[in-house]
């Protein structure tokens, strides 16, 4: 890659301004760690492409466009360790929202059952929702595509479309910011057990002194995410800390392709 110093560092995976706010003090205490990068970080490049540019310093992604479309062109660093219902370790499962409190198996008995989709390379909105179904014998057929997650809960708030799968992260932010919205929504169900966003650099990074890149970051957010300063801004982000992955712990999502 460019020299690091240089580097593109893009967190924007969850579009909420608390998020934002924490991030942006996060990252600071991060360059601190790691004695190099760009003084700010990037919210104005296309998030997609931003995970194949040579210049990726650091990124996050979803774990399935990590697995489906990456492949070899990035290195996982490791996830924020999700402070929600079901997560631990640095995992976690989307949760299944509908407006009615029928039990799941009862609802995706339903053949009109309205499905919705935040886009078709989602693990927590797409997969994840794919593997429930098949699990009860239901194909995910021509679903309701909203293109975000909180576009997917406003979909059932609006009595659009019927179930949703969505990120735990991103329920728990939405609740959260717009209690109105949720209000009268239920989680009837979970996803299975995936491992969190993946935080990732370019493949082959090295860094100033000619060690990987990656190690250096793992031991660079490792750091500053046990910082004192970080604990309010963790909390923001409904994360415990950093826990450190590989590629190795997200090859298993692959297996989840046979519902897809």
């Amino acid at each position: 890659m460019t020299d690091p110093a240089d580097g593109l560092v893009v967190l924007a995976m969850y579009p909420f301004d608390s998020v934002r706010d924490a991030l942006d003090r996060l990252w600071p205490l991060i360059r601190q760690h790691l004695g190099f990068g760009p003084d700010a970080l990037a919210w104005d490049v296309d998030l997609q492409s931003s995970w194949q540019r040579p210049d990726l310093l650091l990124g996050q992604t979803c774990g399935w466009p990590l697995v489906s479309q990456l492949g070899e062109s990035v290195e996982v660093i490791g996830v924020f360790d999700a402070a929600v219902p079901e997560a631990r370790d640095g995992t976690y499962r989307s949760v299944l929202v509908s407006s009615s409190p029928a039990p799941l198996d009862v609802q995706l008995a339903n053949a009109d059952l309205r499905l919705a989709v935040n886009n078709d390379d989602s693990l927590s909105g797409y997969v994840s929702l794919r593997t429930v179904c098949a699990q009860h014998g239901r194909r995910v057929d021509a679903p309701i595509f909203t293109g975000a997650h909180l576009a997917s809960v406003r979909s059932i708030a609006s009595a659009q479309a019927d179930l949703a799968s969505v990120d735990a992260v991103s329920w728990a932010l939405i609740c959260q910011s717009e209690p109105d919205l949720v209000e009268g929504l239920h989680v009837v169900g979970h996803g299975p057990r995936v491992p969190c966003l993946p935080l990732i650099c370019a493949a082959g990074s090295i860094s100033p002194d000619g060690r990987p890149l990656a190690d250096q970051l793992r031991h660079a957010v490792a750091a500053a995410c046990r910082e004192p300063a970080a604990t309010d801004l963790l909390t923001s982000m409904l994360a415990r800390g950093f826990v450190a992955k590989s590629a190795a712990d997200y090859a298993p999502l692959r297996r989840l392709a046979g519902a897809v």
